[in-house]
């Protein structure tokens, strides 16, 4: 059966709060005790592959399986997995409505992309999926548009499926959606918030890669989803909300503020009543939702032991304080971390000096206040927590070693490589992409030098006096491992 998928590709990437080791922190927090290490791990939706390819190579001791109805994407999944040298994943084309429990029991399923983007069966069939084949203790993320944010999607969507209506070429209907954007964006002035709230979505949508909006705004389905309506269609299935991955909403359960309490009057303090209301109050757009077997023990509450084992993991820079603070620190993303207190400051010093090494967290080490301080960042998103380190370096070594996936990919001819890091990074150059082929850790630097010297016509001594630099480039772009 040929999908539109088959006739267009979709752009892959690594989803870096899908990964198990990023799921399986959040299921501590709450009390779960998911399995580590060891462990199955499915992706219903896979589409070329990436993002599971990339879990597999982190946890070789682990199984990996996925599956897309796109038999196009499966072949290049193969293909791009044998390529990388990947043993412990392996690809199907099936069709979610007709599979399930002959899958076998998984203890981390994925389904990114998929559940708003589909037909209520088809939405029933993934729940169904996940009910029978989640291990106990295993947790699901599911991830879907919502409502209310994406009703301003919704009109555009709307007028690109009216304007695009009977247009079968791709290429054709893209040039039309484009076109009718851009006239959108003179037509929707700033005077008025619901004209400059659509103005806003058309220049994202137009921001996106053609294949993006060729599949997200101009497919057949689009069902944005009430967060109540799909944690009833997970109960149906035997399974129980734990979580989003978004850190604001988590913050909010471990660390009860003014917020919940002021939505008290509307929901009596249920937490996942308070989640729903706070979709509308934030006008929420997306969720990643966390879902485990129905009868495990969830308890939304801050314990300092459930951080033992867990390791974090940042970039970070000292900076001077802009506010009455004692410390100051800048993320890799250009954020601002500022406290007050010292041991605080002192952990993320040590990560700031050696950013290469994520660091086991004891609890019994842990004070309270540094527990606390510490989780606050991870929600916030300043620094990784993880239930296992990420093979991710930003500091090479003598041999260096780049992202396997990311050298197969290269070789593939992409232009556009996944990230450790999570998302893309683009290698337009073709010496950058030269120079990412021979980052196997068989080469020193001296004889990365000397190929790239004979490769690009230069001498040697320029050869070695560009090779830190590119390998800075490279690791900044989050594609090294060592």
């Amino acid at each position: 059966m040929s999908t539109s998928y088959d006739r267009t590709r979709y752009p892959s990437a690594i989803h870096i709060d899908t990964h198990p080791a990023s799921v399986a922190a959040l299921g501590a927090l709450c009390g779960l005790t998911p399995r580590r290490e060891a462990y199955r791990a499915l992706e219903i939706g896979c589409g070329e592959g990436v993002n599971l390819i990339a879990m597999a190579i982190s946890a070789p001791e682990s199984e990996f399986f996925g599956f897309d109805l796109a038999a196009s994407a499966i072949d290049i999944a193969r293909a791009t997995a044998a390529r990388a040298g990947v043993a412990n994943v392996r690809f199907e084309a099936l069709d979610l409505t007709e599979t399930g429990r002959a899958l076998g029991a998984f203890d981390y399923i994925v389904a990114h992309g998929v559940y708003a983007w589909t037909p209520a069966p088809v939405r029933a069939a993934l729940m169904r999926v996940v009910g029978e084949t989640l291990a106990p203790q295993g947790l699901a993320m599911i991830s879907y548009n919502v409502r209310p944010g994406c009703r301003i999607r919704q009109v555009l969507r709307d007028g690109l499926s009216l304007v695009t209506a009977g247009i079968d070429d791709p290429d054709e209907k893209l040039a039309r959606a484009r076109a009718f954007l851009e006239d959108r964006l003179t037509a929707w002035d700033s005077e008025d918030p619901y004209r400059l709230a659509l103005r806003n979505e058309a220049q994202a949508q137009l921001a996106k890669p053609a294949e993006v909006l060729f599949h997200d705004e101009l497919g057949d389905v689009y069902e944005p989803q009430l967060f109540r309506d799909v944690v009833a269609a997970a109960r149906a299935q035997g399974l129980d909300y734990v979580c989003d991955a978004h850190g604001a909403l988590l913050t909010e359960a471990l660390f009860p503020g003014a917020p919940f309490e002021a939505a008290r009057k509307w929901t009596g303090g249920d937490w996942l009543a308070y989640e729903q209301i706070a979709d509308f109050t934030d006008l929420r757009r997306f969720r990643r939702s966390l879902f485990t077997p129905a009868g495990a023990t969830i308890d939304r509450r801050f314990v300092r032991e459930r951080l033992d084992g867990l390791y974090v993991d940042a970039e970070l820079t000292r900076a001077a304080p802009t506010q009455s603070r004692a410390h100051a620190f800048r993320t890799a993303a250009g954020g601002e971390i500022e406290i007050d207190d010292a041991d605080l400051a002192g952990l993320l010093d040590q990560l700031a000096a050696d950013p290469t090494r994520a660091r086991r967290l004891e609890a019994d080490a842990l004070s309270q206040d540094l527990a606390e301080g510490l989780t606050k960042l991870a929600l916030g998103g300043a620094v990784g927590l993880r239930a296992r380190p990420l093979q991710m370096t930003v500091a090479p070594g003598e041999r260096p070693v780049a992202s396997a996936l990311a050298r197969a990919l290269t070789a593939q001819g992409e232009e556009k490589v996944p990230s450790l890091r999570g998302g893309t990074a683009r290698l337009g150059d073709q010496g950058i992409r030269a120079f990412l082929l021979l980052l196997d850790g068989t080469r020193t630097r001296e004889d990365i030098a000397a190929a790239m010297a004979e490769r690009m016509g230069v001498s040697l001594a320029d050869a070695a006096a560009r090779t830190p630099s590119v390998l800075a480039h490279l690791a900044r772009l989050g594609l090294l491992q060592a």
